[in-house]
């Protein structure tokens, strides 16, 4: 249910001209939240616990690559989200909207198809 609040915070931001910037930047630090509590939860299985606070002043020395991998891979999407979210809106502020809708519709069916692979590897979990 969060993936598709999320998306739906994402198409609302990007449907209308007035206060896009302000809702980019809140949406966008929505998600930002959303993937470290995400990120998190891939870790702990609990979401944020006093282990990630432990680790985030401590380092996680010992750990292998092959466990960051998948947690790295996530992080990396949710800021490209947020960075596709972030240039859709400067491209839509600043008049360029000649090819901007068609982007728009590209960016709305990779986020779908993201929270929906999130969504089914979340409950095989």
């Amino acid at each position: 249910m969060d993936y598709i609040l999320l998306l739906i915070l994402i198409v609302l931001t990007c449907t209308s001209k007035r206060l896009l910037v302000t809702k980019a930047l809140l949406t966008s630090c929505c998600i930002l939240v959303f993937s470290f509590w995400y990120v998190c939860n891939m870790f702990t299985g609990n979401g944020v616990t006093d282990a990630v606070f432990y680790h985030l002043f401590s380092g996680v020395k010992g750990a292998s690559l092959e466990d960051l991998k998948s947690k790295i891979a996530m992080s990396l999407l949710f800021l490209s989200i947020i960075i596709s979210l972030l240039i859709i809106t400067y491209k839509r502020k600043s008049g360029m909207n000649a090819g901007v809708k068609i982007q728009d519709g590209f960016f709305a069916i990779i986020i779908v198809v993201f929270f929906y692979a999130v969504s089914i590897s979340s409950k095989s979990n």
